[in-house]
């Protein structure tokens, strides 16, 4: 946010610099031409890799409901990098309970591996969960277009459901204990396609959200304490018409691994 706001008047500085330099040059001696060629070179080079690391730990970090695939990503690529010069494994916390934020890049092991988060220095954001820590995986077998919503997950009196729109097309809903409904953005749905699709209903950060093929398509605010879920169907006896499967949890592979490096 305030790199770009001074990016113009840096960007006008060294255009006024590159022009002192270029008509000075040719009086400079050769090995002064060569340092200065040497100096901007690494400094260009060190400015691109800032830019990039910046950038990943914008995308990877501090955006709101980053899929814990790309987060998990980016934790793996920091302990990857641990052992080069100049690098070192993040802090890494543990307990029963989130704590306060901690300082931004703070890993946090919930439980046994319930679940990974890390800290984006204002609160905390999933890198990885287990079935304990309110990730749920479930593949999608839609028959024809219908009217109305179909179940696809409820835990206590929360409940998800997608619904169908025209042009083979749908989107996931979220109806609170109130009675409230939220939508997510719209996405294709084949009738007869098998989808798979990852469902958060995480207490401990109070988030509800749905991705598919890595990419977000419902977040809600979640107010609820978790618990077990119903799957395809929001109460007993419900026709299972959307042909709803649970896939098993991922083991916590990640998580372990961090564990190990404490």
């Amino acid at each position: 946010r305030y790199t770009g706001d001074v990016l113009m008047p840096l960007l006008l500085c060294a255009f006024l610099g590159l022009e002192v330099a270029c008509r000075a040059a040719p009086g400079w001696r050769t090995g002064v031409r060569r340092t200065v060629a040497v100096v901007v070179a690494l400094a260009g080079a060190f400015g691109v890799w800032t830019g990039i690391a910046l950038a990943l730990e914008y995308q990877r970090v501090l955006v709101p409901f980053v899929p814990p695939g790309e987060r998990a990503g980016y934790v793996g690529w920091q302990l990857d990098a641990a052992g080069l010069p100049g690098a070192a494994d993040p802090p890494v916390l543990s307990g029963d309970a989130l704590p306060d934020p901690a300082p931004l890049g703070t890993l946090f092991v919930l439980g046994d591996c319930r679940a990974l988060y890390q800290s984006t220095g204002t609160g905390w954001g999933a890198v990885e969960r287990t079935r304990a820590g309110g990730a749920w995986t479930v593949t999608v077998d839609p028959d024809p277009a219908r009217a109305g919503i179909d179940p696809v997950l409820k835990i206590g009196d929360w409940r998800i459901g997608l619904r169908r729109l025209p042009d083979r097309r749908a989107r996931f809903t979220v109806t609170d204990p109130d009675g409230t409904t939220s939508t997510g953005r719209p996405f294709t749905l084949t009738p007869g396609q098998r989808r798979t699709f990852v469902l958060a209903v995480d207490p401990a950060v109070g988030e509800l959200s749905v991705t598919g093929d890595g990419a977000p398509l419902l977040g809600a605010a979640y107010t609820g304490s978790g618990g077990r879920g119903r799957v395809g169907a929001w109460d007993a006896g419900f026709p299972d018409r959307l042909h709803v499967e649970a896939l098993p949890a991922p083991d916590p592979d990640l998580c372990r691994r961090v564990q190990r490096r404490r």
